[in-house]
């Protein structure tokens, strides 16, 4: 595996941990922007990005048009930690 796609799974599974984190502190998924501010980045972008390859993956389901609209299917962790992570855009 290249470093790029290594540094884009370890990226989606970060995400993966803030929205259970996020769900379980508030009840509700972030949105966009504050997924794109929670790691850094200055665009939505990257976390948009982040959910398609998410959702192509199966692990989490995106209602589209409406805000916060996602929901885990699975979470690999049984504890999902806070986690702060410098941005890595997607390829």
């Amino acid at each position: 595996m290249t470093n790029r796609k290594w540094q884009l799974k370890e990226q989606l599974e970060k995400v993966l941990e803030f929205l259970q984190f996020h769900v379980d502190e508030k009840g509700f998924p972030p949105s966009l922007a504050e997924i794109a501010d929670h790691f850094g980045c200055n665009s939505k972008n990257s976390a948009k990005l982040w959910i398609e390859h998410l959702e192509s993956q199966g692990r989490i389901k995106v209602t589209p048009g409406i805000a916060r609209g996602i929901k885990i299917v699975s979470c690999e962790a049984t504890h999902c930690t806070h986690v702060q992570t410098d941005c890595v855009e997607p390829p």
